[in-house]
């Protein structure tokens, strides 16, 4: 049985007079903004105009992706208040349309990153503290917020911030966990607020060998496919002692010792969860059969049931391929690993079976062009300290990078590589692959441009922008599509 969102939940009266008050003003703000644009606030190095996305933008035909913006706002003569914003662009950058303000990433805690919903149609996000909304001279905005893209309206689902959530398959509900108070789902339409399940301080359970754990009271939600949502949680050990007094009595001292992390799977209609296996960072394969998930140093999958599971092999960063039926991944980079992250292995999820598919001889040679003191730093690290990237082109071809900026294409049916270009800044960030021309979408560290050189920020060298270009898989054509931009995901694909 599902238990209504407890007291601690319940919105007081005078929370809910401001948020009846919110929720007529901010869409008049927003319609009035529609009319006559964003007003102009004290940008101190973002001139960039905020027009809001209308109903000739959404009408047009070309495809739109998400991305976020960079900005800083002047908080004295001398310093500056990095914020981020949440806009829209149409599949070349050339129309980019303001959404909102947001966080992203770590502030004090984790926060929510922007999340698109399944059906392509609603965006949610954490808004923005008082200490940031003041300073731009709008109405405090923090908590959780829903943008829909349809109609164009804004509005707020929590007063409360969130750190991860997971959209449910049909794009109605959004499921997260709240700590000690456990896991909870809110209905994007209606603003209910469940709790699906809580979690004890310490609560006894089972593995299927008949040991005894304690789960913790908190949980850490990974992937969702129809109605079945993994999560990990930490178990402990329970010891107790009996320790005598000065006065020679016995006391019984209970201690709780942190072990490994469990998986355990959840039928959302459900409130009792089923308890998989120890393991983390589980994930569900495209087709849902398989859960893929890491021991140690270790890929590992298992029927979506939990049952035959299987080592593939020591590696980390697995990728799926598009037929299902594959994944692959590189080598784990342990210390003074002379091949770490380097090596590229593709497994069969059906039969285990492992295929290595080797770099590249020259690849040092390659490297070193572009990695200062190569040979220096790779004999005193071992590995790379920037993680591989690895997105399959098809089901027999893998485009990777094993850190830093030099792309690499593996061909599974010759078993080899060849290096295609090496990327003039490092740490880009390969984001999607356009099928209309081959070409990638990837997000990279900034450049010098126009705009930069007259910013204070940039003369000073505190400037951190990013910027979203196209370019050719032989690397040869490249452009810059959007300035000051991380690409954040298709909402009509090409």
């Amino acid at each position: 049985m599902i238990d209504r969102t407890c007291s601690s939940y319940t919105i007081h009266q005078r929370t809910r007079v401001v948020e009846r008050v919110g929720c007529i003003v901010i869409p008049c703000l927003f319609l009035i903004v529609l009319a006559v644009g964003w007003p102009a606030f004290p940008q101190g190095v973002e001139p960039m105009k905020k027009l809001l996305p209308d109903s000739l933008f959404w009408k047009s035909t070309e495809p739109k992706f998400l991305f976020i913006r960079k900005e800083y706002v002047k908080e004295n003569e001398t310093t500056y208040l990095p914020l981020h914003s949440l806009w829209v662009t149409n599949q070349e950058g050339s129309d980019q349309r303001f959404i909102s303000y947001c966080q992203t990433g770590f502030a004090l805690l984790p926060v929510l990153r922007p999340t698109l919903s399944p059906d392509k149609k609603k965006i949610v996000f954490a808004g923005l503290e008082e200490n940031a909304t003041r300073k731009l001279g709008i109405p405090p905005e923090n908590g959780l917020w829903l943008f829909n893209l349809e109609n164009n309206r804004k509005q707020r689902l929590l007063s409360e911030r969130i750190s991860h959530a997971l959209w449910a398959a049909d794009s109605k509900w959004l499921y997260f966990e709240k700590g000690i108070h456990g896991l909870i789902k809110l209905n994007i339409e209606t603003g209910e607020v469940i709790k699906v399940r809580s979690f004890g301080q310490m609560e006894e359970y089972r593995n299927t060998r008949g040991e005894i754990f304690w789960g913790g009271s908190s949980i850490t939600i990974h992937d969702i496919f129809e109605s079945k949502l993994l999560y990990t949680r930490l178990s402990y050990r329970k010891d107790t002692t009996s320790v005598e007094t000065k006065g020679k009595e016995k006391i019984t001292k209970v201690t709780f010792t942190p072990h490994r992390k469990h998986i355990w799977i959840l039928e959302t209609h459900h409130a009792n969860p089923v308890w998989l296996t120890e393991g983390d960072a589980p994930r569900f394969s495209p087709d849902g059969k398989y859960i893929l998930f890491l021991r140690g140093s270790e890929i590992w999958r298992m029927d979506s049931a939990g049952e035959n599971e299987k080592r593939i092999g020591i590696g980390n960063y697995p990728a799926f391929a598009p037929d299902n039926q594959k994944v692959a991944f590189v080598d784990a980079g342990a210390y003074k690993n002379p091949n770490g992250w380097i090596q590229l292995f593709v497994a069969e999820l059906h039969s285990g079976t492992v295929t290595h598919i080797p770099m590249v001889p020259e690849w040092k040679e390659i490297l070193s062009k572009s990695i200062h003191n190569f040979e220096r730093s790779f004999a005193t690290i071992g590995y790379f300290n920037e993680k591989p990237q690895l997105l399959w082109l098809s089901d027999d071809k893998i485009l990777y990078t094993i850190g830093y900026s030099t792309f690499f294409l593996a061909d599974l049916k010759t078993k080899t590589t060849k290096p295609l270009f090496t990327w003039f800044q490092n740490s880009p960030s390969v984001e999607y692959i356009d099928p209309t021309d081959g070409a990638l979408i990837l997000t990279s560290p900034m450049i010098r441009t126009s705009r930069r050189e007259k910013q204070p920020l940039y003369k000073s060298g505190e400037l951190e922008e990013e910027d979203i270009w196209k370019v050719s898989l032989d690397g040869k054509n490249r452009r810059i599509i959007v300035e000051n931009g991380a690409f954040l995901g298709w909402i009509e694909r090409p």
